[in-house]
């Protein structure tokens, strides 16, 4: 009987809702649309957050695997290289780092006590890859012999990298990814055997990995991995060099991954560990996708009932929420304007050379297989076609493009000036052509540039306005000889010319000083370099000519990194305009939801209120007077939350300071704009009601009450 009951009342209050949905169409739509935003906006942030960060690795129990990194205060000063990533709190001045050298990874894997596997891996950066005739740049990832049997992965054809591959004196041996196999094989079986050339030294495709495996990054899909002890074969230095620096216990350059022994845990292993040569050991992140209907399910049902008695309750309830979102709308609209601002300064830095129609690419001749004399050779010979080409008006090289957040740093020796106290200063350097300041419209201010006589010698250099006023003062610096390299480099660099001003690695910084130097300085350290194109029109028009041009003179050099010089530019300040899209988004959610919320909270207001407002005007009120009462209440609230919303963005002004550039976090423009702009978007949502209630009729209020 009580079932049946139940149900006839579920019925009855279905019917009412629906009568009610049916009555009130603006109000449903505004709910609607509240909760389409918050749900949608939700579901959007957690599946981002899913795909980059939080998605387990497609391996085998990844919940058991464990990444190894070390702490430190600064960075130690043992360590005289890395090859990789480190994060440091500017705060504590702590460093964190995943790299090691390749004998602590050695060290560990003779003792495992703690960990059932241990395996490590090292990027790959940019290697040239030739399979089937066709040359392309890729990264790989380098990997133990125990590398895939750690994490469990399978191949899908052939085998995978072992221990016997991983060894001084193995023959080249590769697995290639599955997404690489489809693209360049067909996904042929045969493709197992064949040979690939990578940096000019012939590997062998012994497997191919399983679909879906990506490596240990999210985000990155290798299309080549090799072992471990490949890298001083593929190595842009002489292989006794690179040999040198694989086994130099003082060269952080392998990642460390493995799995922990069944019932040791994570703090016991940490504490063996740190014995020896890990500082520290951290958990891998391990995640599911999350599934939204459920948890929202779950939500419901354990909401304690009962809470809101009574009706000036529920309404005080939502008028905290309405507080509560104008608050957050008004620290997103701040945010959102800081780093709109932010991304305008950036554009509209000087940057002291012409960034239009310039067109910019690298290549890697010494992959091919060239060295020293020959490297120059075929780079000059590259240019000099390149220039040849209708359209192109000049061209240049450099070893690294002028705005890109790559950069080269040595001490400088000033003769005669007073030895400094602590380190040496600093000089940025730029290793150039006689012809890329000209192409890139930087102007010689005082003396020569560098010109074809110098790219023999080597030991002249053009400095900029800086540098001239770093190092020299007032005094004329041309003709002057510096050191450049190490603290007692002997000063044989003659200065031939001063240049304007040009920024160099990020626009966030100041100018620094810098010295132009010929990029064949140092023949047996010269690599890969970039070219730029000055055009008179579209400079991407001219990719198909250079790769023609490229293709005749050796298809074993691929292109890399095509792009336009603005284009690249805009790419360095990639991070501040995707802060920027991203508040803008959310702010502009947080602003609709909060009108919404508003909006109804105020409409919900005016209809428990109908019959005081049907007394009100059978007293003789005005309507002004009711839209007025109504505006009140809105421009109380909305004033609420601007003053919680102004304190929150006041507290948390230390976290923004730094990505922003030009502007303070307490910028009086942007807080006066956002606070104008959610004062006028409270309005916007509270008029309607406060219209609707103005034009009530006195007796329907009255009857109604």
């Amino acid at each position: 009987m009580w079932i049946w009951n139940f149900a006839e009342q579920l019925a009855q209050d279905i019917r009412y809702a629906l009568r009610m949905i049916a009555t009130n169409r603006l109000f449903t739509a505004m709910a609607v649309l509240s909760l389409a935003l918050g749900i949608g906006a939700n579901t959007a942030i957690y599946s981002f957050m899913d795909a980059i960060l939080l998605r387990a690795l497609p391996v085998e129990r990844p919940e058991e695997l464990v990444v190894l990194n070390w702490r430190a205060k600064g960075n130690p000063p043992v360590i005289h290289g890395q090859n990789g990533s480190r994060f440091g709190d500017r705060k504590t001045g702590i460093v964190t780092s995943p790299n090691y050298p390749f004998a602590a990874y050695e060290a560990l894997r003779a003792k495992p006590d703690q960990l059932a596997t241990l395996f490590a891996y090292a990027n790959a950066w940019q290697v040239n890859l030739i399979a089937r005739g066709q040359a392309e740049v890729a990264s790989g990832l380098f990997v133990s012999g125990g590398f895939y049997s750690g994490l469990g992965v399978a191949p899908a054809a052939g085998r995978l990298i072992l221990d016997e591959d991983d060894r001084a004196g193995a023959a080249p041996v590769a697995v290639i990814g599955y997404r690489y196999w489809q693209r360049r094989f067909a996904a042929n079986p045969d493709a197992v055997g064949q040979a690939i050339v990578i940096n000019n030294v012939p590997f062998t495709i012994v497997g191919v990995s399983a679909p879906g495996f990506f490596g240990v990054d999210a985000g990155n899909d290798p299309p080549v991995f090799m072992p471990l002890h490949a890298v001083p074969l593929l190595a842009q230095h002489p292989a006794d060099e690179e040999r040198r620096r694989f086994f130099d216990k003082n060269f952080y350059w392998v990642e460390m991954m493995g799995r922990l022994r069944p019932g040791v845990a994570i703090g016991q292993a940490e504490a063996a560990l740190a014995t020896g040569i890990v500082f520290g050991l951290a958990p891998a992140i391990q995640a599911t996708r999350v599934d939204l209907t459920p948890a929202l399910k779950e939500t419901r049902a354990s909401a304690p009932r009962g809470r809101f008695p009574h009706q000036g309750l529920r309404l005080g309830g939502n008028q905290l929420l309405v507080v509560a979102q104008i608050a957050i709308s008004l620290l997103l609209v701040i945010a959102a304007g800081l780093f709109v601002h932010t991304v305008s300064n950036l554009h509209s830095v000087e940057l002291g050379f012409n960034r239009e129609k310039v067109l910019i690419f690298s290549l890697n001749a010494r992959q091919a297989g060239y060295k020293d004399a020959a490297l120059a050779r075929i780079y000059a010979g590259l240019r000099d076609r390149f220039r040849a080409i209708p359209g192109v008006r000049s061209a240049g090289i450099s070893n690294f493009p002028l705005v890109s957040h790559y950069v080269d740093t040595e001490y400088v020796l000033i003769p005669g000036a007073p030895a400094p106290a602590g380190r040496p200063p600093q000089t940025s350097l730029l290793d150039v052509d006689p012809f890329l300041l000209s192409t890139m419209q930087i102007p010689i201010l005082l003396g020569r540039g560098i010109e074809e006589r110098d790219m023999v010698s080597g030991r002249v250099a053009v400095v900029n306005e800086k540098f001239a006023t770093t190092f020299f003062g007032k005094e004329n610096p041309i003709g002057r000889t510096i050191g450049i390299g190490a603290p007692k480099t002997p000063p044989d660099i003659e200065i031939v010319g001063i240049a304007r001003n040009a920024h160099y690695n990020s626009l966030q910084e100041d100018i620094p000083p810098v010295a132009y130097l010929p990029y064949t300085r140092n023949l047996g350290g010269l690599g890969g370099v970039f070219f730029e194109l000055r055009t008179a029109g579209d400079p991407l028009a001219l990719v198909g000519a250079v790769r023609q041009i490229v293709a005749e003179t050796d298809s074993r050099v691929p292109l890399a990194g095509i792009n336009t010089e603005a284009r690249q530019i805009d790419q360095t300040i990639s991070q501040e305009r995707t802060f920027a899209n991203l508040c803008t988004c959310f702010a502009v959610l947080a602003l609709l939801i909060a009108c919404v919320g508003l909006y109804g909270a105020m409409a919900y207001a005016v209809a428990r209120r109908t019959g005081e407002i049907g007394i009100r005007m059978a007293l003789g009120a005005e309507r002004r007077n009711i839209v007025w009462i109504v505006l009140r209440e809105v421009l109380t609230l909305t004033a609420a939350g601007l003053v919680i919303g102004l304190a929150a963005a006041w507290a948390s002004t230390h976290f923004i300071a730094s990505f922003l550039f030009g502007t303070k976090p307490n910028d009086p423009l942007a807080i006066s704009l956002s606070i104008a702009i959610l004062a006028a978007a409270g309005l916007a949502a509270g008029y309607a009601p406060a219209w609707r209630a103005s034009r009530i009729d006195p007796m329907t209020a009255l009857r109604h009450e």
